[in-house]
């Protein structure tokens, strides 16, 4: 587009995102996007793209924000919802219906989980199986229908706490998160028990995106950006600056009303 080259890469965020690469032949940006460097097994995998110059996120910018992989992260999970069922609870965890809902479906199901979903979950659920992606078949909840016991209940953190989740009496609640990591975050979230699992990067990602695209300068979004660009300059010697914008990103303080890990 006269005389720039676009192109976009695998952001490895949630299925389909991308990084956008734009060069005139003399300088190359890449603007990130939100994006994780964890293969989920679900979305196609972070892509490092060469360049001089590097838009990037940072929504976990600090360093208490360090991510368990995500097997270890799965067999807590599945640890809970088996001891739920032992005592005759179901498991109900809100995640993004976009995304984090699709990941926990493709990891909960590989293990025998037996999983119902909210009608957003649902409905993201025929849209993506329709654009090839490999989404398990799972039922949505329906009214009238018996919802058997000791099984997963996976919707989004709107329907917290509303007569919908009533249905699943007895049941246990958790959240799946990156802002789990914090201190107290599960007691405001109103979840029983927090899994910090993101589908952004932690703080040891970002440095080494960062480093693999071998961008000279830095510009960072979203997030705690103060404090990692003066992390950026005075550690890593990158001529780094915070990119101000109107929206801010995922919040501890979420919703599905927001946009999105």
């Amino acid at each position: 587009m006269n005389g720039v080259e676009l192109s976009l890469h695998p952001a490895g965020h949630i299925p389909g995102s991308a990084q956008v690469r734009v060069t005139d032949g003399k300088e190359i940006w890449v603007l990130s996007g939100d994006y994780k460097l964890e293969n989920d097994g679900l979305s196609t995998p972070f892509e490092p793209v060469p360049c001089t110059h590097f838009v990037s996120e940072c929504t976990f910018g600090l360093p208490l924000f360090r991510w368990k992989p995500q097997e270890l992260v799965f067999a807590d999970m599945l640890a809970w919802v088996d001891g739920l069922r032992q005592e005759g609870k179901n498991a109900f965890i809100h995640a993004y219906s976009l995304g984090k809902a699709q990941r926990l479906i493709h990891a909960l199901h590989q293990a025998g989980a037996n999983i119902r979903v909210h009608g957003a979950v649902h409905n993201t659920n025929l849209a993506l199986r329709e654009a090839g992606l490999p989404i398990p078949d799972v039922l949505p909840v329906s009214a009238g229908q018996p919802i058997e016991t000791g099984s997963v209940i996976i919707a989004p953190g709107s329907a917290a706490e509303t007569s919908w989740t009533k249905r699943f009496e007895p049941y246990a609640e958790a959240s799946a998160s990156g802002w789990m990591a914090m201190r107290g975050t599960r007691r405001w979230m109103n979840a029983e028990r927090g899994f910090p699992l993101s589908d952004h990067a932690d703080w040891d990602s970002l440095l080494q995106a960062i480093q693999l695209t071998g961008a000279s300068q830095v510009f960072v979004t979203h997030g705690y950006t103060e404090l990692f660009c003066r992390y950026l300059r005075e550690h890593l010697q990158l001529d780094a600056h915070v990119v101000s914008t109107r929206f801010t990103g995922e919040t501890a303080n979420h919703s599905e009303e927001a946009p999105e890990e």
